[in-house]
């Protein structure tokens, strides 16, 4: 992996003020479509971007992880409100055994990875547990899912598209 060059002041000042931009904005479009678990969105946005590097390989196994990692919080209050306390609980904790195992051993790594325990542990944090918004947190998480992966996808290809142009510009123009 190369080192990247670090930006000068005005090349940070200006990435930095596009970030501000583009979260306001998405900030606003939660707003207009009424997601107010924000939080949530940002977290998967860190993983991806912050720990996966954004690499498109890793955009489906961080969604699905996060999808599943959340889900099966969830049920940390719905087992034992169903099955009773003890029931409920031993159920839950039979469930993360699997779950561990079958990470252990490698296997459905699509589903079962780093975003999936990130996710899972969060959504067992009992402030989130009880606030009693799992649907809520949970369909913040998708739409949050969605845009930040669309945003992504679409800020690549154009800086791909972007890095591409001067080199075939100036191609163009030897060919002549």
């Amino acid at each position: 992996m190369q080192q990247q060059e670090k930006p000068g002041l005005g090349k940070a000042l200006l990435i930095n003020c596009v970030i501000v931009v583009v979260i306001s904005l998405y900030l606003l479009f939660l707003f207009a479509v009424g997601v107010k678990d924000s939080w949530i969105t940002f977290l998967f946005l860190w993983y991806y971007a912050s720990v996966k590097q954004a690499a498109p390989a890793e955009c489906l196994p961080a969604a699905c992880g996060a999808l599943l990692g959340f889900g099966i919080s969830g049920l940390l209050a719905w087992l034992p409100a169903l099955l009773g306390q003890s029931m409920g609980f031993g159920l839950f904790m039979a469930l993360i055994f699997v779950l561990v195992l079958l990470q252990v051993m490698g296997r459905l790594t699509t589903l079962i990875n780093g975003a999936t325990f990130l996710f899972l542990t969060v959504g067992c944090i009992p402030m989130i547990v009880g606030a009693q918004a799992f649907a809520a947190h949970y369909v913040a998480l998708a739409v949050g899912i969605v845009f930040w992966s669309a945003f992504i996808f679409a800020a690549q290809a154009l800086v791909a598209r972007k890095a591409a142009k001067p080199a075939s510009s100036l191609e163009h123009s030897q060919s002549r």
